[in-house]
C-alpha cells in the first residue's frame, strides 16, 4: 500500500537536505579535490579567498615559418644567415594594449648578433595591437646572421614596447640550427596522419644503425589544423624549403601573399609534388593552374597491369635472388583510386611513369604530379617506394647503397661522387645574386669541419666495393672511400656554377662571393663625390669674368650710369658662386653622393622578378639614411665594405631597423662625416609583364613584355647538339619583340659583343691582362718591375705615390713585392677615373659570363638598363647618383636528364625498413614518438 502522497514528498525533502549537507555547494567546496580529479577549477583564487587576477599578458611559443604551432617545448629548425618570418601568438588578458614590437637574434649570453663584416644588428620591428581577451597572431620577419664560431643553436628574442618604452612582453626563444645540407619539407595536407611514412623514407633520413641517429636530409613541416599555414609572405624566406608536397589542401587556404611567394619559389627552383587524383580537381583553376603539368579528364580504376611499366623500370632486383624484383603489387579485386592524365603544353611523363606521373618545368622549378595517392597504403608498402620518391617526385641523381668501414648504412651517387651531404643535391632553389660563386661550382664537395676551415668531404660516409666483392648484396664489403668525390658538372639541375656556402648552405643572404664580391670591387672605386674637372672650372672662370667684366660694363654704359657697374659687382659675384655651386651638384655645407649596381633576374613567363643592388653612400656630414619599399617583399641590410673575412668590424653595435608594414622600410643606417656606407638591398618586384621566346623552324623571337627598357642586350644559347651561339640585340625597349640571328662561336668568343661596350669593361679585366703580360704565372713581381710597366706611365707619379704611401716608414731594405689585388689597388687609386667616369657593369659581368653554365637546350638574354627599376626610395636622396643594373633573363632552361633507378634497394642490407614497422605498427616507443611529434 503506497504511502499518502504528503508523506512522499516529506521523505523527497529529507533526502534532499542529507545529500546536500555531504557534498556541500559547488561554490563553496574546495578546488583542490576537483584538481585531484583531473577537473579544471572554477576560478582561481589568491590566499584570502579573493579571485586571483590573470597576468596582463601571456604568450605562446614562437613558430619560424615553416615551423610548427605547438604548445609544447619543440625547438624551431633553421639555418644562419637566411630570412624567416617569426610567428609570435599574444593575448592581453586585463586590458587593450599596444605598443612596438622588435624581433633580433641574440647568442647564448644574450647578446645582439652582429650583421658579419659590420658594426650593426637587425632589428626587425612592427606596430602591435591587442585587444583584451583576443589571441593574436603577430608576425615579423627575422634574420639569423652568418656567425664565425661554430654554432649549433641560436636564440630569436622577441619583445614588444609600449609607450613608455618599458617592454610589454619579453620572450627569447631558441633556435636549432639545421646543417648546410638540411632543408625544410613542407606538406600540405588535409590529414597529416596520412604522410607521417615520409619520415622513414632514405631519402629523407638513412635508417639508424645501433643507438645513433643519422643527420636528416629533410625536416618535414605539417600544418597544425587551426592555425595560420607556416608559410612566409615572400619567396625571399623560402630558402630553406626544397620541397612542398600537396594532397587535397584547398588553393583557399594560402593567403593572396603565399600564393604569389609560391609561384615565385617555383620559378627560382623550388619543386612542388601534387598527389593525385583528387587534388587535381582542387587546384584546376586557382592560382597555380596555368602551370600544372596535366589535368585530370575521368577518374579510372588502376590495376596491377596499369603498375607494370613503374614495375619494369623502378623496382630494382633482389641481391639474394637477381631473377625477382622488389615489386609493387596489387590485387586486381581491390584497384587504386587514379586519374587520367592529360598533358598540358610544356609537360611530360617521367620515364618509367607512363600514364602515371607527369612533370612540367616552371622557371627553374618544377612540378609533378601523380595520378594516384601518395598517402594510400598499399603505395607505402611498395619496398622502392622510397627509391621513387628519390629519383621521380625529388629528381635526384639514382643511388647504390651499402655500409661504410665504420658499418654505417650509406650510399654514393651514381654518375656523381658528390657527398651525399652535398647542400646542392638537397635543393634546386637558386638566386643567381646570392648562390653564383666567384669561380663556378667547384669541382669537389666541402663541408665545415671542426677548426672552421672548409675540407674536402673525402673523409664523409661515401664506399666502394673491395676489388674482390664484385657482388653487390648483403654480404658484400665495403670500406670508406679516402679518394676526392668529384662532382658531376653536366648536372646543371643541381650545379651550372652555384655553389652552397659552408656554414648556411644555398639561398643565404651572401656578402661574400660572386656577385657581391664583383659589386663591392665596383662601387668602391665609384664611392664618393665627382669634383668639378679643371675644363668645368676655366668654363665657369670664364663666364663669370665675362659677366662681370664686360657684359656688367656694357650694361650699365647702355642706360648712361656706368658708375653703377662698381655697386653690381658684389651682387655678380654672390650670383656667380651660387650658379657654380648649384651647377656644380653640391648643396651648401652637405654633400650627398650615391653609386648604386644591381642585377635583376627574371624568368619567361613570370612578371616578376627578383632584384639586387648595392649602394655606395658617400655623405659630408653624418646621416642617417633610410630605404623605403612599395612592397612587403623589401629587405635590405648594411653591406661591409670589406671581405667579411677582412672587415674589422667595430663592437659597438648599433641597431639597423626593418619595419614591417604594407610597404617595409629600413632605417637609421648611420654614415659618418665625410665616410662611406654600403647598404645591399633584394625584393621581389612586379615589373610589369614578362619575356617571352617564340621558335618556329626558321626564326626565333624574343619578346619584352615588361616595362623595363633594355639596351647593349644579346642572347646565348647551348643547342642539344652542344654547339654555342649567340645574337646580339643592341636595344629590346618595353613592348618590343626582335628576331634572334644567331651565329655559331667558339667558347672563346661566346661574350665578344658585350666585352666590345664600353658599359661592360671591367677594371678588374684590364688589370688582369697588364698583370699577365708582364707577371706571368708569378704571384708577385718586385715593385721596381710594376712601375715600368708601359701601360702604367701616363700616370707613372700617381703609383709612386700610392706606393710611397703603402709601405711609409718601412726600412729601405725591405723587399717591396707586389700581388695582384694590390696591384688592382694601386691601379684604381692611381687612375681614379676609370671608377668615376661610368658606373659599369663589367665585374658583374664577368662573374656571370665565366662562372654560369650553359646547359643544353638553354637560351639566355643578358643586358642593361639604367632606369630605376626597383620599387623603393632612398631618403635623403643623393645630391649626385649614379646606377646601373644588370638584366639577366632565363629565357629557356636545359631539358631534366633522364630519371634513374636506385642500383639497389637498402632493404638487401636491412631485412625490413623503419617504414614496415611504421606500416605494421610495431614501431619501439622511441621511434613512435618522434613520428607524433
Amino acid at each position: 500500500m503506497r504511502p499518502p502522497r504528503r508523506y512522499r514528498c516529506w521523505c523527497w525533502a529529507i533526502l534532499l537536505l542529507t545529500a546536500i549537507s555531504f557534498s556541500g555547494c559547488g561554490g563553496c567546496r574546495d578546488d583542490s579535490a576537483n584538481k585531484a580529479a583531473g577537473g579544471k577549477p572554477d576560478e582561481e583564487l589568491t590566499e584570502d579567498g579573493q579571485k586571483k587576477k590573470k597576468p596582463d599578458f601571456e604568450t605562446k611559443p614562437i613558430v619560424l615559418f615553416p615551423g610548427h604551432f605547438r604548445e609544447e617545448a619543440k625547438l624551431n629548425r633553421f639555418k644562419l644567415g637566411h630570412w624567416s618570418l617569426a610567428n609570435l601568438r599574444a593575448t592581453a588578458n586585463n586590458f587593450d594594449a599596444s605598443g612596438q614590437m622588435h624581433a633580433f637574434s641574440v647568442d647564448t649570453r644574450g647578446q645582439k648578433v652582429p650583421i658579419a663584416g659590420t658594426s650593426f644588428h637587425a632589428d626587425s620591428t612592427r606596430p602591435a595591437v591587442l585587444a583584451k581577451g583576443q589571441l593574436k597572431n603577430l608576425e615579423t620577419m627575422a634574420f639569423f646572421p652568418k656567425r664565425d664560431a661554430d654554432a649549433r643553436s641560436a636564440n630569436l628574442h622577441i619583445e614588444i614596447l609600449g609607450s613608455t618604452g618599458l617592454p610589454l612582453i619579453d620572450v627569447t626563444e631558441p633556435v636549432l640550427l639545421m646543417k648546410p645540407f638540411q632543408f625544410h619539407w613542407v606538406v600540405l595536407s588535409t590529414n597529416n596522419d596520412q604522410y607521417k611514412y615520409l619520415r622513414f623514407l632514405d631519402c629523407v633520413q638513412i635508417p639508424r644503425l645501433g643507438a645513433e641517429n643519422s643527420p636528416p636530409f629533410y625536416v618535414l613541416v605539417y600544418p597544425t589544423p587551426g592555425e595560420p599555414i607556416p608559410l612566409a609572405s615572400s619567396a625571399l624566406a623560402w630558402t630553406t624549403i626544397g620541397y612542398v608536397l600537396w594532397d587535397q589542401l584547398s588553393p583557399e587556404s594560402l593567403a593572396p601573399e603565399q600564393q604569389t611567394a609560391l609561384v615565385d619559389w617555383l620559378h627560382f627552383g623550388g619543386q612542388l609534388i601534387v598527389s593525385g587524383p583528387n587534388t587535381l580537381d582542387k587546384l584546376k583553376g586557382s592560382f597555380l593552374g596555368p602551370f600544372l603539368p596535366a589535368t585530370q579528364s575521368k577518374s579510372r580504376n588502376l590495376s596491377g597491369a596499369d603498375f607494370q611499366p613503374l614495375n619494369d623500370y623502378w623496382s630494382s632486383p633482389m641481391a639474394k635472388s637477381p631473377e625477382r624484383k622488389w615489386e609493387f603489387s596489387i590485387p586486381e579485386s581491390s584497384p587504386m583510386l587514379g586519374a587520367d592524365l592529360q598533358l598540358t603544353a610544356g609537360s611530360q611523363f617521367v620515364n618509367g611513369c607512363e600514364g602515371l606521373v607527369a612533370e612540367r618545368q616552371v622557371g627553374r622549378g618544377r612540378i609533378v604530379v601523380t595520378s594516384f595517392s601518395l598517402s594510400d597504403k598499399r603505395i607505402q608498402k611498395w619496398p622502392c617506394l622510397p627509391a621513387f620518391y628519390n629519383g621521380v617526385l625529388l629528381r635526384k641523381p639514382s643511388r647504390e647503397f651499402g655500409k661504410n668501414a665504420f658499418s654505417e648504412f650509406t650510399f654514393r651517387w651514381q654518375g656523381d661522387q658528390a657527398s651525399i651531404f652535398d647542400p646542392l643535391l638537397g635543393s634546386t632553389l637558386r638566386f643567381t645574386s646570392r648562390d653564383l660563386n666567384t669561380f663556378g661550382t667547384r669541382v669537389n664537395s666541402f663541408v665545415e669541419n671542426k677548426n672552421n676551415e672548409v675540407d674536402v668531404l673525402s673523409a664523409q660516409p661515401s664506399f666502394r666495393r673491395f676489388q674482390n666483392s664484385p657482388e653487390i648484396g648483403a654480404e658484400a664489403l665495403f670500406s670508406l672511400d679516402t679518394q676526392v668525390p668529384a662532382r658531376n658538372l653536366n648536372d646543371t639541375l643541381h650545379y651550372g656554377g652555384f655553389e652552397a656556402d659552408p656554414k648556411c648552405g644555398t639561398g643565404a643572404w651572401n656578402d661574400e662571393t660572386g656577385i657581391a664580391s664583383a659589386a663591392r670591387n665596383r662601387i668602391s672605386q665609384s664611392a664618393g663625390i665627382n669634383p668639378p674637372t679643371p675644363t668645368f672650372v676655366l668654363q665657369m672662370l670664364g663666364v663669370y669674368l665675362l659677366v662681370l667684366v664686360p657684359v656688367n660694363w656694357l650694361v650699365f654704359r647702355a642706360i648712361g650710369r656706368v658708375e653703377w657697374a662698381w655697386i653690381a659687382a658684389p651682387a655678380i659675384a654672390i650670383a656667380g658662386a651660387i650658379a657654380v655651386v648649384k651647377m656644380a651638384s653640391l648643396d651648401i655645407g652637405f654633400v650627398r653622393s650615391q653609386s648604386q649596381i644591381g642585377l635583376l633576374e627574371l624568368y619567361a613567363g613570370l612578371d616578376r622578378g627578383h632584384l639586387t643592388e648595392y649602394s655606395a653612400l658617400y655623405t659630408s656630414l653624418s646621416t642617417r639614411y633610410e630605404v623605403q619599399f612599395n612592397d612587403s617583399t623589401g629587405l635590405a641590410l648594411p653591406f661591409s665594405r670589406k671581405s667579411i673575412m677582412g672587415a674589422n668590424v667595430d663592437r659597438t653595435l648599433r641597431p639597423i631597423y626593418l619595419e614591417r608594414t604594407i610597404g617595409n622600410r629600413m632605417r637609421d643606417f648611420l654614415v659618418q662625416s665625410n665616410s662611406t656606407g654600403m647598404l645591399h638591398n633584394e625584393n621581389l618586384l612586379d615589373v610589369g609583364g614578362s619575356f617571352e621566346l617564340t621558335q618556329t623552324d626558321n626564326l626565333t623571337t624574343v619578346q619584352n613584355g615588361t616595362a623595363i627598357d633594355i639596351k647593349n642586350a644579346g642572347v646565348v644559347r647551348r643547342r642539344l647538339d652542344g654547339q654555342l651561339q649567340h645574337a646580339w640585340v643592341g636595344e629590346l625597349a618595353a613592348g618590343q619583340a626582335c628576331d634572334l640571328k644567331f651565329q655559331n662561336v667558339a667558347s672563346d668568343n661566346l661574350y665578344q659583343p658585350w666585352l666590345d661596350q664600353k658599359e661592360y669593361t671591367s677594371l678588374d679585366r684590364r688589370c688582369r691582362t697588364i698583370w699577365n703580360q708582364y707577371a706571368g704565372n708569378r704571384p708577385v713581381v718586385s715593385l721596381v718591375e710594376v712601375l715600368r710597366i708601359p701601360e702604367l706611365q701616363p700616370n707613372i707619379k700617381a703609383f709612386e705615390d700610392f706606393f710611397q704611401r703603402r709601405w711609409s716608414g718601412a726600412p729601405e731594405e725591405t723587399i717591396k713585392a707586389v700581388d695582384f689585388e694590390l696591384f688592382l689597388l694601386a691601379f684604381s687609386r692611381a687612375v681614379p677615373q676609370l671608377g668615376q667616369e661610368q658606373l659599369g657593369l663589367g665585374e658583374i659581368f664577368d662573374v656571370v659570363s665565366s662562372a654560369m653554365q650553359l646547359g643544353n637546350g638553354e637560351t639566355r638574354l643578358i643586358g642593361e638598363t639604367v632606369t630605376a627599376v626597383g620599387q623603393h626610395t632612398l631618403v635623403p636622396q643623393s645630391t649626385q647618383s649614379s646606377r646601373s643594373t644588370m638584366v639577366l633573363v632565363h629565357l629557356q632552361l636545359p631539358k631534366l636528364p633522364v630519371a634513374t633507378p636506385d642500383r639497389n634497394n637498402l632493404l638487401d642490407f636491412l631485412g625490413k625498413s623503419d617504414l614496415d614497422w611504421l606500416l605494421e605498427g610495431q614501431l619501439e616507443g622511441e621511434q613512435q614518438n618522434e613520428i607524433d611529434q
